[in-house]
């Protein structure tokens, strides 16, 4: 059989390096515990505002996934509160990605997104919410926050609301950058509680 590959000498010097495996095994056992303390927190917080969200979506314990290939570079997903069917999506994801960012995001589709997302508007003329940003692809499951998936709030017009409104799903996501991961917990739970603010029934 003809060889249709060949290996750099960076590939391979990658390939024998045993202590960069290690240091990979090292960082997703340590994630997998930051997720799980994270999803203690966020349990906490959703029990003194359980008038927010109803029992259908509580009474699903958070999941923790990881995978390899999210736009070739590793990931780790912790969505906590959370429920998927074939026709509702409920979810606050944090994802950590690796090389990229981590991201905590709410997505809502179907009766969820109608329930919400005229409260989700009204909220977002809030300073707080600045740093924040809306999915304007045509797809919830696209995660870099290029210009031509995401925009800032603060730069919504009202042809980019309009066209968010005639889309199935709402996904808004706060950014947190890869390098401030030893202040995840904080971090992410701040903006864990902002989300939150964003569905309360004023």
């Amino acid at each position: 059989m003809k060889r249709n590959t060949a290996f750099t000498t960076k590939e391979v010097n990658l390939l024998a390096n045993k202590n960069l495996f290690a240091a990979k095994a090292r960082i997703i056992q340590k994630l997998s515990k930051e997720l799980l303390l994270l999803e203690e927190l966020y349990v906490e917080e959703v029990s003194t505002k359980k008038e927010t969200l109803s029992e259908e979506i509580l009474k699903n314990r958070g999941k923790i996934t990881k995978g390899e290939n999210l736009n070739n570079l590793p990931w780790m997903v912790l969505d906590y509160p959370r429920l998927f069917n074939r026709k509702n999506i409920f979810a606050i994801r944090t994802l950590v990605w690796w090389g990229k960012h981590i991201s905590v995001s709410l997505v809502v589709s179907g009766n969820f997104k109608k329930l919400y997302e005229e409260r989700v508007f009204k909220e977002l003329n809030s300073a707080k919410f600045n740093a924040l940003y809306i999915c304007i692809s045509n797809t919830v499951w696209e995660h870099d926050f290029t210009k031509e998936n995401y925009c800032k709030t603060s730069q919504l017009s009202k042809k980019i609301i309009d066209g968010i409104k005639e889309r199935n799903f709402l996904k808004i996501s706060f950014k947190i950058h890869v390098k401030e991961i030893n202040e995840l917990q904080s971090k992410a739970l701040t903006k864990f509680k902002l989300l939150l603010r964003l569905l309360h029934n004023n």
